[in-house]
């Protein structure tokens, strides 16, 4: 994959090897938990900004699943892919 990344002049921002087994679902994520403002304070004079009174904390990254299922003869590997921002 890197020679393939060095070809097309490309960059890998991440490259995360994840083992599992067949029928197995595996999980990775690249997150960050962030503090997001819910609600904010009137402010005093139309001069001043509003004020953050409630908080709550989100994810914000990427998570992708995958499942391998390996037929019984192990010449077909069906992949289910789901990828989430």
């Amino acid at each position: 994959m890197l020679d393939l990344a060095k070809a097309a002049r490309r960059i890998f921002q991440t490259l995360t090897a994840l083992n599992t087994k067949s029928g197995q679902r595996a999980v990775t994520e690249s997150i960050d938990e962030v503090r997001y403002a819910t609600e904010f304070a009137q402010p005093a004079t139309a001069k001043d900004l509003p004020t953050p009174t409630a908080w709550e904390t989100r994810n914000a990254g990427d998570t992708f699943e995958f499942e391998p299922v390996v037929s019984p003869d192990q010449k077909i590997c069906d992949l289910n892919l789901v990828p989430n921002e």
